[in-house]
């Protein structure tokens, strides 16, 4: 009887010992780790149940015509390919489109789901490309655009760049350091994210976009928005070295995207691209190749490719920046962005492709981007999206620095599971 009952007192105080050396060793050493919990995977048909088809007009004036799910699949312009399972959307490229159309028919797409901070990760084989295309992928607010924010995670238009640009669009009083950074491997171009143009940074890797990326097969697009605040003592974050009991109020690091192409080498991505199922959970505080983003050895996640850093100063610094440009005040990213679903999209023309469209080398010159884009159907046969899976990470838990007074707890535990053999 006193062993049977030792063994239910044993069982009890397992999963609270489990949870609670789950959480030490997420706060260790300075900066816990920010758990995201899985939240979806989409692959093939998965997009026809996560995602609703946007059938209304163009908010960027394109020359295009978005089609319903139903008329996608009609037309065949959204499809599951046979052989390789991967979801697949493009534009029609059979017919001239009328003038008094709208435009060429293609896809727009909206997730289901929102979010907000968590990671959005993107395995694509193709994306489209040809002159007069402007394809992106973009997580956007759900509220009075650009109140709750716009996070640019592929764009470009006409095939050019040559890489890819990463951008962001908020309300006013949001910017980042002008300069490269010495924690993403891009360059910034604008660094006011009011609006139109909003801010950005492009990628250094020329296979990042366009027919450069898909003659290489293509590659993984990650976005990490961390911009929550979190609680910490002053000294954790050192902030601080006159107390441990001071809380202050910091905001995550900010909004990082990362660029994997095909070519990268296993052991060269973030554990949860490259394992054969897909964990359902991520940490991203463990990362031995960026300090200024929660560094500590276990994951090599590398440099993102563009990284957007929010305030204040020293939350920067803590975490291992020392060059001047990253540690620039900038935004308050917990005040600028908002819930936000993830697009899948290719228009033609418009703000963009439509005014760049007579400046570049490769495309006609003796014709508009809109007369292009109506009357050549087959220039258009390269313009789709190929996609092997689509991966959602959210908020799991909370990150929270561990005051010293913690371990004593810690111990308290420890011998509870040595005086009960757990």
């Amino acid at each position: 009887m006193v062993g049977g009952h030792r063994s239910r007192i044993r069982q009890s105080l397992l999963p609270l010992a489990t949870t609670f050396w789950t959480y030490i060793l997420l706060c260790l050493p300075r900066v816990c780790a920010r758990n995201f919990t899985l939240r979806n995977e989409i692959r093939g048909d998965g997009f026809y149940d996560s995602f609703y088809w946007w059938n209304y007009g163009d908010p960027t004036h394109g020359t295009v015509d978005y089609v319903s799910k139903r008329e996608s699949q009609s037309l065949n312009l959204s499809y599951v390919d046979s052989s390789t399972g991967n979801f697949v959307m493009r534009a029609e490229d059979a017919s001239i489109a009328s003038p008094s159309s709208s435009g060429r028919k293609s896809i727009r797409i909206h997730s289901i789901d929102k979010l907000q901070d968590g990671i959005v990760a993107m395995r694509v084989k193709h994306m489209p490309s040809g002159c007069g295309t402007w394809p992106a992928f973009w997580t956007c607010t759900t509220s009075n655009w650009p109140a709750g924010g716009e996070i640019d995670i592929v764009e470009g238009a006409n095939d050019q760049g040559p890489r890819n640009l990463a951008s962001l669009h908020t309300t006013a009083g949001c910017t980042i350091p002008a300069g490269n950074s010495s924690i993403s491997t891009g360059f910034t171009g604008q660094t006011d994210c009011q609006y139109q143009p909003g801010c950005s940074e492009s990628f250094s890797l020329s296979n990042s976009f366009g027919p450069a990326f898909n003659q290489n097969g293509g590659g993984w697009f990650v976005m990490v928005r961390d911009t929550s605040p979190v609680s910490s003592t002053s000294n954790e974050r050192d902030l601080s070295s006159s107390t441990t009991t001071t809380t202050t109020r910091l905001p995550g690091p900010g909004i990082s995207i990362y660029f994997y192409p095909s070519s990268t080498s296993s052991t060269d991505l973030p554990s949860f691209l490259s394992t054969n199922s897909t964990p359902p959970f991520v940490l991203t505080g463990l990362n031995a190749t960026n300090p200024a983003l929660g560094g500590r050895s276990g994951e090599n996640w590398g440099r993102p490719a563009a990284f957007f850093p929010t305030t204040p100063t020293p939350a920067l610094r803590a975490m291992g920046s020392s060059n001047t440009t990253d540690l620039a005040p900038s935004c308050p990213m917990d005040r600028y962005f908002g819930e936000h679903e993830i697009i899948i999209n290719l228009t033609f023309c418009g703000y963009w492709a439509g005014e760049t469209f007579p400046y570049v080398s490769t495309c006609p010159k003796n014709t508009t981007c809109d007369e292009y884009v109506r009357n050549n159907p087959r220039a258009f046969s390269e313009a789709r999206w190929e996609i092997e899976k689509l991966l959602v990470y959210t908020d799991g838990a909370s990150r929270i620095a561990a005051p010293p007074r913690i371990w004593t707890l810690g111990i308290g535990f420890l011998l509870a599971c040595i005086i009960f053999h757990c």
